[in-house]
């Protein structure tokens, strides 16, 4: 698969303009990592000993450790959902396919396109995603409810983790007859490429968007949920090295395992 034309991505200025949006709920969540107390990031320790009264302590400490944890996480969980979706006003500049968007503002609006829409929209109130392990945030325009932002946090136990990747959303005036139009901001301005699914250009390869292979969108059961919750399960995965197209088979060899390496890398410092 050859790369996108470079001249789609996202300049640093329109970078950084994302990131102010979500700054907020990116402190939120930078403040609750860091007030994780230690047994969260440390694995449990066991004793060598063979003496029963040592045993049993570090027993009891583990399921102590446990039962913190579990604690600390759903409070984690407690504290982000209020922010996993929210109606807001948009600055469009900022925003990736704002030429659709301008195109769009005086075009005739489909009923049965923005009854859909909205319909969608309702049910993002209740239904978003939020983990520990990874959370989907959504913000969507007060007054065009077709233009969104979105942010999935990395999932734990690949690459990704800890990373907070921020996409935009438009949804054509063809919608729901066709896919949404989704791009990757998390670029650091087009110089980070995060797999073989997401270009440095912003493209994101999905069958659900017509843009990899596999089941396409069905407009009957298809939605933006669903898109978001694939690029976080198929995309987000523990080894995108073997989404690239003749490397199915090369799982955990060194040339993978270097590549999460990167991946990792660019996930917290990009």
């Amino acid at each position: 698969m050859t790369r996108a034309d470079q001249s789609s991505a996202p300049d640093d200025a329109d970078s950084h303009a994302v990131l102010h949006k979500f700054a907020p709920l990116l402190s939120l969540l930078r403040e609750k990592m860091l007030a994780l107390p230690p047994y969260m990031t440390q694995a449990p320790t066991s004793s060598s000993s063979t003496h029963t009264s040592t045993s049993g302590s570090t027993a009891a400490k583990t399921r102590q450790d446990q039962s913190q944890s579990a604690s600390a996480e759903e409070k984690y969980v407690e504290e982000l959902r209020p922010h996993a979706f929210r109606m807001v006003q948009m600055d469009y500049s900022s925003h990736l396919y704002k030429r659709y968007i301008d195109e769009s503002a005086n075009a005739n609006v489909s009923r049965q396109r923005m009854s859909r829409i909205l319909k969608e929209v309702a049910s993002l109130t209740t239904s978003m995603p939020v983990h520990f392990a990874s959370s989907i945030c959504v913000r969507v325009d007060e007054t065009r409810p077709d233009v969104i932002k979105a942010m999935i946090t990395g999932p734990e136990d690949t690459p990704y983790a800890n990373g907070c990747f921020i996409f935009d959303i438009f949804l054509p005036q063809q919608y729901p007859a066709v896919p949404p139009m989704v791009s990757l901001i998390t670029t650091d301005g087009g110089r980070v490429r995060f797999g073989p699914n997401l270009y440095n250009t912003g493209k994101v390869c999905l069958s659900l968007l017509g843009t990899w292979s596999g089941p396409g969108w069905d407009p009957k059961v298809c939605t933006v949920l669903q898109v978001l919750v694939s690029i976080q399960s198929l995309i987000l995965n523990e080894q995108p090295f073997f989404n690239e197209p003749g490397y199915e088979f090369s799982t955990q060899t060194p040339d993978s395992e270097l590549y999460n390496t990167c991946v990792s890398y660019q996930a917290l410092f990009s």
